[in-house]
This record gives C-alpha cells, structure tokens and sequence, in this order.
C-alpha cells in the first residue's frame, strides 16, 4: 500500500511538472527561424554595402605591381595603391621587396584596377622602410587617390586589406589590429624591417605585399609587406603591416611629400 502511494504521488509529480513545460510548435520554430533569417540578412546587407563603398572609393585606387628583370627572365608580382596625383602622374606606394632587382636592369609594370597596363617609373625605395615609390602616366581621370589616416590605430580597430594576393583580382581580407610589435623578419631574409609594426588578424597570400590597408573611414593606415606564412602554405594566419606614422617618415627622409598633402 505504501509502495502504490509513494509511486501515485511520483507520478502527479511529473504531470505537474510536464504540464509547466511548454510545448514547441511549428510556429514557434518557423518563428525562430524568421528571425535568424533576419539576423543573417542585416549582416549580409552590411557587408554588401562595404563591398559595394570598396569598390567604388577604394578599388579604383589599387593596382598590380609586375617586376620583370629581362636578363633572366624572373618576374615578381605584388600589390600597391595611388596615394597622390599631379597634372601629369599618378603616385604608387609599394613594398621594396615586390621590385627589388639585385642590381640587374628590371622594368615595372602597373595594372590599374581595369588591367590597363602603365610602364612606371621608379622614384625611390628603401630596405629599411620596405617601400618603394613609383609614379606612371595619368592618361585619364577614373582612377582614384587614397588619403592617409594621420591617428594610429587602436586595438581591435577593424581593417581591410585590399590587393591582388596570389593572382586574385581586388581580394578582400577584414580583420583587426592585435598587436603592435617588433617581428624579426631579417634573419629570414624577408624584411630589415627593425621598428614596431601593425599585426593584423587579417590573411593575406603571396602577392598580397604593399597591399592597402584601410579603416572603416577607408583611409590609408598602413602597408602589408609580409605574413606569418607556415611552410608548405600559401595563407598566412596573419599579416604584418608598415604603419602610417613609419610610411611618413619614409615621406620625410627623402622630401618627397609632406603629410599634410597625403593626409584627409
């Protein structure tokens, strides 16, 4: 007798408590699903929009950098970007390293963002900065300037990287800036690079070199020049970049421009 009661009180328990669950429905899953699908769009409508202000600010700016030393034959292959403009050139920053010709005769090729090819001239480069200047002819006006960011950036500022990585036409990268340090690169005979750099989350691949990178504002806030590329790998985790206050300097010691003509 003791045994029926105890088990008929057990069992108004779980009743009790089965009918204080609710109950899903169809509609309350079709529900959840609408507003998730919703979620998803507002983000998808977010980076839609940014595509879309990339490609008509930023794009239009960015450009193919081919070296080619004719002797042997070799060709290298970066990225760069128009900074300044006069009536007759436009002004390209790229990475040292993307043109450097160990003293044999090299020609440099720019293909702007439509693949028209320019012969650009050489107008300066530095090991110890990795950046190169070079300027080719302004046959026309549809191609754009970027202007510099003068502030540095903060952690976790979000960036974009803009290129032409391992042949893609205008590849994309988004990330953030997580730390600002010393990256010995020397010693790998990557870079003499010995100051403080951005290290960004952003991947970049071969011929992501002298590639932009840009705020949310899509000003100029540095220059991709290397990645922490693992062996046997084409993608780095993430990338190394020449900050803004260092691409002034570089400006500076060889009083090609100063900031206030190249800043927003």
């Amino acid at each position: 007798m003791k045994k029926l009661l105890i088990l008929a009180v057990f069992i108004l328990i779980v009743t009790g408590l089965s009918s204080c669950v609710r109950q899903v429905t169809y509609d309350d899953l079709l529900m959840q699903y609408q507003q998730d699908v919703y979620a998803r769009n507002d983000i998808y409508e977010d980076y839609i929009k940014t595509y879309n202000d990339l490609n008509q600010h930023v794009i239009p700016a960015i450009v193919k950098v081919n070296r080619t030393i004719p002797l042997s034959q070799t060709t290298s292959t970066g990225s760069g970007f128009i900074f300044h403009e006069d009536d007759e050139n436009y002004y390209v920053i790229t990475n040292y390293h993307v043109i450097e010709s160990n003293g044999f005769y090299a020609t440099i090729t720019v293909y702007d963002y439509l693949s028209q090819a320019y012969q650009a001239e050489l107008i300066v480069a530095d090991p110890a900065y990795d950046l190169a200047i070079l300027s080719f002819p302004k046959e026309d006006d549809v191609l754009h300037v970027l202007v510099f960011d003068e502030d540095m950036l903060n952690y976790s500022d979000p960036v974009y990287v803009i290129g032409y990585p391992n042949g893609q036409i205008h590849g994309i990268t988004i990330g953030k800036l997580v730390d600002i340090d010393q990256v010995d690169l020397e010693s790998g005979g990557i870079s003499a690079i010995d100051f403080e750099i951005y290290i960004i989350d952003a991947p970049v691949e071969t011929g992501s070199s002298g590639s932009v990178v840009i705020n949310e504002a899509y000003e100029i806030v540095g220059v991709i020049f290397a990645g922490n590329f693992r062996e046997n790998q084409d993608t780095s985790t993430f990338a190394f970049v020449v900050p803004t206050e260092k691409v002034f300097e570089f400006f500076e010691l060889y009083e090609f421009l100063l900031e206030d003509e190249v800043t927003s």
